[in-house]
């Protein structure tokens, strides 16, 4: 994916906004710019292309691995989660974003400016796994604007483009929460928008560019939920269990 510039490393726009329709109804048109730490511009001319749907190596859905390390409200959840998609790319999300809920990270709620309304609802209904009924044009259009909005400031260049390249004073604060309010919010949602290409009719002419648009943001999502995990990785110490997962037991004082 991508072309060589002639620089160390590739540059990739995936023009995510321009595949969305950059209507005036968003405030922030999301154009999602893949780089190495080496290279300094983009190329806005270059798009990746989308491959064809990939199934798991013996033909059949991706299914989550049984681990007894993960939290309990995540493995409520985490079959409902790996079903939206059989291709690799979502599996390598799904990966991504347990391993960084395995470092028990620190809890919190993500910022809900832009906020796709359907995601305020159903945080609002605590129906876990019901997936909402989704147009995955429009609220394709929604996500990226929440997805933009949410960003820490270095990742958003003047015209409106996210870049894949961090520095090492810059910090991933806005993002770093784990647990059911935290960056678990946006891989649900955008697991909706994948439900609902399965389900949306092909010959519509949106259809092409949610299609577009969707793995493109799966993309940006699963680069940033690596970044996450490295994030928590290299605090080094060990976080106290989550209000949202169980608590053992207390130990009965001898007497």
């Amino acid at each position: 994916m991508g072309a060589d510039m002639g620089v160390k490393g590739k540059n990739v726009d995936v023009q995510l906004g321009d595949r969305l329709g950059q209507r005036q109804e968003l405030d922030q048109p999301v154009t999602p710019v893949h780089a190495s730490p080496s290279v300094s511009a983009v190329n806005p001319s270059i798009t990746p292309s989308v491959n064809a749907d990939v199934k798991m190596g013996d033909g059949t859905s991706p299914q989550p691995s049984p681990d007894d390390n993960l939290p309990p409200w995540l493995k409520t959840i985490l079959a409902h989660v790996c079903v939206a998609s059989e291709r690799e790319e979502w599996r390598a999300l799904v990966d991504e974003w347990i391993g960084f809920e395995k470092l028990n990270p620190v809890s919190g709620n993500l910022p809900t400016k832009n906020r796709p309304p359907e995601v305020a609802a159903w945080i609002k209904s605590k129906k876990k796994d019901i997936t909402p009924t989704v147009n995955p044009d429009k609220f394709g259009r929604s996500f990226a604007s929440w997805w933009m909005a949410i960003q820490p400031h270095w990742r958003v260049t003047p015209e409106n483009n996210l870049v894949q390249e961090v520095r090492k004073t810059e910090k991933w604060e806005m993002l770093v929460k784990g647990g059911t309010a935290g960056i678990y919010v946006v891989v649900m949602a955008l697991s909706w928008w994948l439900r609902a290409l399965k389900t949306d009719k092909k010959d519509d002419p949106t259809w092409a560019t949610a299609e577009n648009a969707v793995w493109a943001t799966v993309d940006d999502v699963s680069w940033v939920l690596s970044q996450l995990r490295g994030t928590v990785s290299r605090r080094g110490t060990k976080r106290p269990l989550r209000e949202d997962a169980e608590k053992p037991a207390k130990k009965r004082s001898r007497t």
